[in-house]
């Protein structure tokens, strides 16, 4: 079972937006004018991304998988590097423990802050709000199933394969409304393709 603090987790979440919300127009104006394939959907295009990770519960599972799917639009070029996304990621996390176990589905509308660096390597922060199903199955209590808000700020990185490919890693924070539980999806690896 992995122990972590939850408290410092999300002050770092949160301080590591803000950062990037704040850097990312003031780097756009210090770096060159050139396209990145690395900042993923292009404007007025789609991209999709496969992304794998390890799922950190808050209490009392165990480590568990997460696979999730994502699709964004290149919605507006902000600057010449900087670019926001909009679209929606779905997932699926499942987590064990000695005599209980829950599966996790969620759908969040999404907004993406990319900013290219250079032509293969772009940085990018994100965060959605929608809907969590959480279902629940005891030894002991039966089974219930349970709906949420599911809050997913999240921050990664995107590099650039070939032109039409990006390898991504990120951080994403899994938060479910009504006490239900905070999950750490890291390290989190996957595809886009655009």
């Amino acid at each position: 079972m992995t122990k972590f603090s939850l408290p410092a987790a999300k002050r770092f979440a949160l301080r590591s937006l803000a950062l990037t919300l704040v850097l990312v127009p003031a780097l756009a104006l210090a770096v060159p004018r050139y396209g990145s394939s690395a900042m993923g959907a292009p404007s007025d295009g789609w991209a999709g991304a496969l992304l794998m990770s390890l799922d950190l519960p808050e209490r009392p599972w165990d480590v568990g998988p997460r696979v999730s799917a994502e699709f964004m639009y290149g919605a507006a070029d902000l600057a010449p590097q900087v670019r926001l996304d909009v679209g929606f990621r779905g997932s699926f996390a499942y987590h064990s423990a000695p005599l209980d176990s829950v599966i996790i589905f969620d759908f969040v509308p999404d907004l993406k802050l990319v900013f290219g660096i250079s032509h293969r390597f772009a940085i990018y922060a994100d965060f959605g709000i929608g809907l969590g199903i959480l279902h629940y199955s005891s030894d002991i209590y039966g089974s219930e199933t349970r709906t949420a808000a599911a809050i997913q700020p999240g921050f990664g990185f995107g590099l650039a394969l070939s032109p039409t490919l990006n390898l991504l890693g990120e951080v994403r924070f899994d938060v479910y409304t009504g006490g239900h539980q905070t999950f750490v999806a890291f390290p989190t690896i996957g595809l886009q393709w655009h």
